[in-house]
């Protein structure tokens, strides 16, 4: 799964701070809940623990805790999150570049010539314009 200790390193600080979040939030959950009780009122928390939960399962998906292919419909638009997407699409847009390049690349019998640089606009006036 993972090539060296510098990989390995960096996965596990990031798991670290994803355990962390988990106790922050609920640390806030329960702040909320207290405050909800002591306050009365409709069970506003759960708008809380709703975003709460987002982003918590967001973090899961990006350090590879969770697959978004666990969420069937959902998978084709959570794939961005996942640790090996970025490389997808590195490699996905460097073929297509490069089929590009190959196919546009000129001959040496029609080479194109460089652009000239135009001249700014003040220069074009002509003696009518200016006065």
């Amino acid at each position: 799964m993972l090539e060296n200790e510098d990989a390995i390193r960096k996965y596990v600080r990031e798991l670290r701070m994803f355990y962390k979040d988990i106790v922050t939030s609920g640390m806030v959950m329960l702040v909320c809940v207290v405050a909800w009780c002591a306050t009365g009122g409709g069970f506003w928390p759960i708008w809380v623990l709703i975003a709460l939960a987002v982003h918590t399962l967001l973090r899961a998906i990006a350090i590879g805790r969770v697959s978004p292919s666990d969420f069937g419909f959902f998978c084709k638009f959570l794939a961005f999150l996942r640790p090996e997407w970025e490389e997808q699409q590195y490699q996905k847009i460097s073929e297509t570049f490069n089929r590009n390049t190959a196919r546009n690349s000129p001959t040496s019998a029609t080479r194109r010539q460089p652009k000239r640089e135009q001249r700014p606009a003040e220069e074009e006036r002509t003696d009518e314009e200016v006065e």
